[in-house]
């Protein structure tokens, strides 16, 4: 990680090469976002089973679900990589150091993702649970911010960069998309179990995270 901010402080722009620590920091930082996507389609299951039984799924083909799910993921990781780690990151990366292009493209990112968007259909869930489900995914949404940065940074491409984001968000929706028929209203917890999920999965991206704030 060294390499990267000698490349970054001097040519203020993304490394060209990715050197043997900085490839296996992405490896390793991948699977961690795999596996809090994992852990986070695992732990919520129940919960997504009992919305299943209180709504029942919609009548799609499999055929189609699976294309959805695919479509809305790559296309979601392709909108945002280009916006946030193509056009601001780069933008920012001229006049900025690379922290605090990180912190800035990341703050953004997790702003965003914190907007309570469906929150009308968790009215009768407790407010507490849904203030801290929402707190939790803004910082959830920070430090995978702060990764797909993290991974520009180091030299991988846009192209990877949105590979790894679209694989994350397939992984992490999957179940639900796979037994409701379609993607979550919103990203608010509404019940113990989704928090839970959501609590774990912080934890586990933001190890990598921070490694990789703290050495860039």
């Amino acid at each position: 990680m060294n390499e990267t901010k000698e490349a970054s402080s001097s040519a203020n722009v993304p490394a060209a090469r990715i050197t043997r620590k900085q490839a296996a920091y992405i490896a390793i930082s991948t699977i961690c976002l795999f596996a809090a996507a994992v852990a986070h389609a695992l732990i919520s299951l129940p919960n997504v089973e009992n919305l299943a039984k209180l709504s029942p799924p919609h009548p799609v083909d499999q055929a189609e679900l699976i294309f959805r799910l695919i479509f809305t993921c790559a296309l979601v990781a392709t909108v945002e990589e280009i916006i946030f780690r193509g056009i601001l990151l780069r933008a920012l990366l001229r006049i900025l150091k690379p922290k605090a292009v990180i912190l800035i493209t990341a703050g953004v990112f997790a702003f965003l993702h914190g907007i309570p968007i469906g929150i009308e259909s968790t009215m009768s869930v407790d407010p507490f649970l849904v203030t801290i489900s929402m707190a939790l995914k803004a910082v959830q949404a920070f430090t995978f911010g702060i990764l797909m940065a993290a991974f520009v940074l180091c030299g991988l491409n846009l192209l990877g960069v949105i590979v790894i984001h679209a694989v994350f968000d397939l992984i992490y929706f999957e179940r639900y998309v796979s037994i409701i028929g379609d993607f979550p209203a919103t990203y608010i917890a509404a019940s113990p179990d989704a928090l839970v999920a959501l609590v774990v999965s912080v934890a586990i991206i933001a190890v990598p995270a921070a490694f990789a704030f703290r050495t860039i």
